[in-house]
């Protein structure tokens, strides 16, 4: 497939990485010359909303790319901070996140590339691909099955198997996540 995209940005919290997420990620890096894929609540304590770190959900999308039949792409990470209640703090985050990287990737996609934005819009929680205006071109994946799934109901499912059966039972919760 040729890399129509300069860079795609993918956005999410990805907590934890799960086969919707990869689904979009896989379209991103087949497209594109480099993908820069931003982490929400970067910098969050554990909870059960964020039950991992900025590395391990890194670690875990590192990972999962390692296994792909793909060849010749750039995927890039980086945090994302929250900023409850000031959606323009937010966005400037993106923005100066997405700046660094066209410095650092310029010589793979030019000066002036085109910023495309994934991900999969489907309902208020994803609010932010509509957020930026024309600043991005928008590449939205069309929703399959694999997007009714939600990384809340992967972390549910998690943490009912482990209080119900143990650590050791979460086969289910496996078959929503990549295998790596």
């Amino acid at each position: 497939m040729a890399k129509t995209n300069d860079l795609t940005v993918f956005i999410g919290r990805f907590s934890p990485f799960h086969n919707g997420h990869a689904q979009v990620l896989f379209e991103a890096l087949s497209s594109s010359k480099a993908v820069l894929v931003l982490i929400g609540s970067a910098r969050q304590a554990r909870t059960t909303k964020n039950p991992f770190t900025y590395d391990e959900r890194k670690s875990m999308i590192e990972e999962w790319a390692k296994g792909l039949q793909l060849s010749n792409y750039t995927l890039l990470f980086a945090p994302l901070q929250d900023h409850p209640y000031n959606d323009q703090a937010w966005i400037r985050g993106v923005q100066d996140a997405v700046d660094t990287a066209k410095s650092r990737l310029a010589d793979k996609i030019g000066l002036n590339p085109v910023v495309t934005l994934t991900g999969a819009d489907r309902d208020q929680s994803t609010w932010y691909l509509n957020a930026f205006g024309d600043l991005f071109k928008k590449q939205f994946v069309e929703e399959d099955s694999s997007f009714s799934l939600s990384a809340t109901q992967v972390r549910e499912k998690m943490f009912r198997q482990e209080q119900v059966s143990g650590p050791d039972s979460l086969s289910s919760v496996r078959e929503m996540v990549p295998r790596t």
